[in-house]
């Protein structure tokens, strides 16, 4: 898979009181392309009034895209760093076998800003949630520090299925690790491509459960943070909160957690500790995350919120399998965005944190290399639930170039087309096999506006495209109404001849 890295780096980070707002600037870079930067700003008044009580009351759609447009404004300000971003999503959108990596190296308060709900408005008109680019397929957002993924090649081989560990620890007994437990194991029971043991309650001895050769590494309970006072400079790190056989709390520092990991050959950890995504603002490997990284381990994710029970699920499986089918971890990273995103939890596709070294994102080449994986790569599946107030332009749920197998389900709301709006649920330049399922509504729809379901260029096997369908007609096997320009009915996928009545 071919895929561009566009790395951002911030610098002289300063807070400031201006206008009656209390507003963080800073100078954003485009690393390799615009090298003289620019400066950039957002109000956190505003900021933390819109990020206020998300871990109580989770936010609706609507409030997560406003604060993903303030974010993506601000670390891609107008000017040469917006117009080279643009340049490079738009080669590798919606392109098979291409991936356009996000890389935030960030100073300061930055790092606790939740970059991971950008939404990039190129348009005109109102902002639609299919422009987040957490949420393209072809798109990452990693937190990158300096490093590189450690060298594989000393490892032993990985065979499937991929060895899991999941580490529970509640000595202050204030969570319900047996459900958290419980979603994991509903999540992966039937797979067939990773095999999981449970460690509960976890110590610094039994925390890889006696394995000698662990793949995959994942941690429930709580974080911590260790202070570490130094006259004028503020630093810690990063540390899991175990038991210590008696049912008492006994802390695991980050570095001698990363040791373990790396000794028992972990590629991919998971902390689902609340504190574990938490950085200083001084300390590069102050967080847990960061130090696990620097000790060796290849990629960590780390959630910045709670997860709901369904989101936990369907997350676990979209990444967990998409790792041992050898897909890159950040694009299992997204595609666990995207399952969470199909819950309609709008907090919960942003929760996931993904610190990786510089390299492919190749953590299992043994399952990449693997000639009978890669048909079920490629049956991917693909789901986008996209609902619009207004729209001016065109929007699209779900454009692939070649569609060879897997699912592709794209909902579209809309409450008003504008004249000369286009709205289209799928598009695709040829479909060999897979499974598309489309839905498209809008209330009002002016004149000179289009609502298609699906537009696909090429089908083999059809040498007679069939013409477009009649106003006022009717599908002959569903009786949905149908539209002029219509060769298939968008419920039933039923090929529509000229005349539907006859």
């Amino acid at each position: 898979m071919n895929h561009e890295d566009f790395v951002i780096a911030t610098s002289d980070v300063r807070e400031v009181q201006e206008e009656g707002k209390n507003k963080v600037k800073f100078r954003v870079q485009a690393v390799g392309r615009a090298t003289a930067g620019q400066e950039t700003e957002y109000d956190s008044g505003e900021l933390n009034r819109l990020l206020a009580n998300w871990e109580m009351n989770p936010p609706n759609l609507s409030k997560v895209m406003k604060v993903g447009q303030i974010l993506g404004e601000t670390l891609f300000p107008r000017g040469l760093i917006r117009d080279a971003f643009l340049g490079s999503l738009a080669v590798h959108r919606n392109v098979d076998q291409s991936r356009l990596r996000i890389i935030l190296n960030l100073d300061g308060v930055l790092h606790k800003i939740p970059w991971e709900f950008m939404l990039f408005h190129t348009e005109q008109g109102e902002a639609t949630q299919n422009e987040i680019l957490g949420l393209m397929s072809q798109v990452s957002i990693v937190r990158q520090l300096d490093r590189t993924i450690p060298d594989l090649k000393g490892l032993k081989p990985a065979s499937r299925p991929a060895k899991m560990v999941m580490a529970l620890a509640d000595p202050r007994q204030t969570l319900d690790l047996q459900e958290e437990r419980r979603l994991v194991k509903e999540g992966l029971e039937k797979s067939k491509g990773v095999q999981i043991t449970y460690v509960e309650p976890a110590t610094a001895a039994n925390l890889l459960g006696g394995l000698d050769e662990v793949h995959l590494f994942h941690f429930a309970g709580h974080g911590d943070f260790i202070e570490r006072p130094t006259p004028g400079v503020p630093s810690g790190k990063g540390a899991l909160l175990l038991d210590d056989g008696s049912g008492k709390e006994s802390l695991l520092e980050a570095p001698q957690l990363a040791k373990r990991l790396v000794g028992a050959g972990v590629r991919v950890a998971v902390l689902g500790a609340c504190l574990t995504a938490r950085r200083d603002e001084v300390n590069l490997w102050s967080s847990t995350a960061a130090n696990l990284l620097n000790g060796g381990i290849s990629a960590v994710v780390a959630m910045q919120f709670t997860v709901r029970d369904k989101s936990a699920i369907a997350f676990s499986k979209a990444f967990y399998e998409a790792l041992a089918l050898g897909f890159p971890v950040d694009q299992a990273v997204t595609k666990g965005r995207l399952a969470i995103f199909e819950q309609e939890d709008f907090r919960g596709f942003g929760t996931p944190v993904l610190y990786m070294g510089a390299g492919d994102g190749v953590v299992f080449p043994e399952f990449t290399r693997n000639p009978d994986l890669q048909r079920e790569r490629e049956e991917t599946r693909l789901v986008v639930n996209l609902s619009a107030d207004i729209v001016e332009g065109k929007v699209v749920g779900i454009r692939v170039g070649k569609m060879k197998g897997g699912e592709a389900k794209a909902t579209i709301t809309i409450i008003d087309m504008e004249e000369g709006a286009e709205g289209i649920g799928f598009e695709a330049g040829s479909l060999t096999a897979g499974n598309v399922d489309v839905r498209v509504k809008a209330k009002r729809v002016k004149k000179g506006a289009v609502l298609i379901g699906a537009m696909i260029g090429e089908i083999p096997g059809r040498v007679h495209p069939t013409p477009p369908a009649t106003a006022g007609a009717a599908c002959p096997n569903c009786h949905n109404p149908v539209q002029p320009g219509w060769r298939f009915c968008i419920n039933c996928r039923t090929p529509l001849p000229s005349d539907p009545k006859s």
